[in-house]
């Protein structure tokens, strides 16, 4: 089927012996393709908001710069991901600028952090957090922000 020397070991790339991505599950293959393809001929796809996670991680893992930008200003525009999503996807696929307003995000949202997000944050940002929504609570924004960045 594929016979190239760049590909791997011979015989590789047919049904019998399909070319294996370590670290790459189907659907985010799937979402990265449904990405790739769609640019170029319907414009944004119909994807969930873990298909353009996934996409992301994939354009992030084998650097597929354009790509990459492509689905970080969708996501940018759409704002459709909560926040704790948004920092899971920011350190799995290298986009610190979404960290930041993520976390202020969290520190300034009426309801408390629920165990869930707590359990996805991991303790010591979770703990970090709950320091800020308290200082914020006793002081109020102004009195946690310093250059437009939240500090304890």
């Amino acid at each position: 089927m594929l016979d190239s020397t760049h590909i791997g070991e011979p015989g590789e790339g047919t049904e019998e012996h399909p070319i294996t991505l370590n670290g790459v599950t189907s659907f985010e293959m799937e979402s990265f393709l449904t990405i790739l393809s769609a640019r170029v001929w319907a414009g944004p796809p119909d994807l969930t908001e873990d298909g353009w996670a996934a996409a992301l991680h994939i354009a992030t893992m084998y650097s597929f710069r354009d790509i990459r930008n492509y689905i970080i200003k969708y996501i940018d525009d759409k704002k459709f991901y909560n926040p704790v999503r948004l920092i899971e996807m920011a350190s799995k696929s290298n986009v610190p600028k979404w960290i930041q307003p993520a976390y202020l995000s969290l520190c300034m949202k009426p309801e408390v952090i629920t165990p869930e997000e707590a359990a996805r944050l991991g303790f010591p940002i979770y703990t970090a957090l709950c320091r800020i929504r308290e200082q914020v609570l006793k002081k109020g924004l102004s009195g946690v922000m310093q250059k437009g960045r939240v500090s304890v």
